[in-house]
């Protein structure tokens, strides 16, 4: 249950921009664009760091449901995770749990977005004019693709604790939780 705030903290931008928009920080002839899609990738880190500890709440219900029929062979191996079951069985159900408090929360970069692609469309219209270079176009609402990310990255952190959980070597008999996977 315990993911690692910092995990959200530390995206960068390019994990958090769909395919038509991958191009834009490299968009340097845009007057102040650079600044504006810094402030967009705070504003969005910010909301994943808040949304995260939603879902975190709402998990210990999850995992009373899943099931973990072949548990003894999960544990066993190394190629399996407990993460990838509570992926494969509840991924629409984070999503729906998570979706509106994180649109709620992602409010901010929503408008910080709608302005980028704005001054982005206008640069793209008039570089088409005057010079006759065709800038692709960006997707103008980038929401489900950051809720779709947001459960993919906090799943993909949830991982790397069980990991570490079940490769942290402990002394036998410290009654640290540890020992269940040693």
């Amino acid at each position: 249950e315990n993911i690692d705030a910092e995990a959200f903290t530390s995206l960068p931008i390019e994990a958090l921009l769909d395919e038509s928009s991958a191009h834009l920080p490299d968009q340097t002839q845009i007057p102040l664009f650079s600044s504006r899609l810094e402030r967009w990738h705070s504003s969005v880190l910010l909301a994943y760091w808040q949304a995260a500890g939603v879902l975190t709440a709402e998990l210990d219900g999850l995992l009373a449901t899943l099931d973990l029929s072949d548990a003894p062979a999960i544990v066993s191996s190394s190629d399996l995770l407990a993460t990838g079951v509570l992926a494969s069985q509840h991924f629409d159900t984070m999503r729906s749990i998570i979706a509106e408090p994180l649109r709620e929360a992602l409010t901010q970069s929503t408008l910080e977005w709608q302005l980028l692609s704005a001054r982005y469309e206008i640069v793209r219209a008039s570089e088409k004019r005057a010079l006759g270079r065709v800038l692709p176009p960006v997707n103008a609402d980038l929401t489900e693709h950051l809720i779709n990310t947001f459960i993919e990255h906090y799943l993909g952190s949830l991982a790397i604790e069980e990991q570490l959980l079940r490769t942290t070597a402990v002394q036998k008999g410290s009654g640290s939780i540890l020992e269940v996977f040693q």
